[in-house]
């Protein structure tokens, strides 16, 4: 038995990965701040934040007409 053996509907999948995606960027972009890395790659890493989490919305969004 799995433990994330759960019965989700596509469309439960789909809001729940849509949820989770805008989350991973944040971290990385936390430990830039601190570890004073190059700022084009935080320009860059923002960059592909923002855009993910406009990916996101618009995702979100799409699936809660459904």
């Amino acid at each position: 038995e799995y433990c994330l053996s759960y019965n989700f509907t596509i469309f439960e999948a789909a809001v729940l990965a849509s949820i989770v995606s805008a989350v991973d960027p944040v971290a990385v972009l936390g430990i830039f701040s601190e570890a004073a890395v190059d700022p084009l790659l935080n320009s860059l890493i923002f960059g592909s934040s923002v855009l993910n989490d406009a990916v996101a919305v618009v995702f979100f969004k799409h699936q809660s007409f459904w």
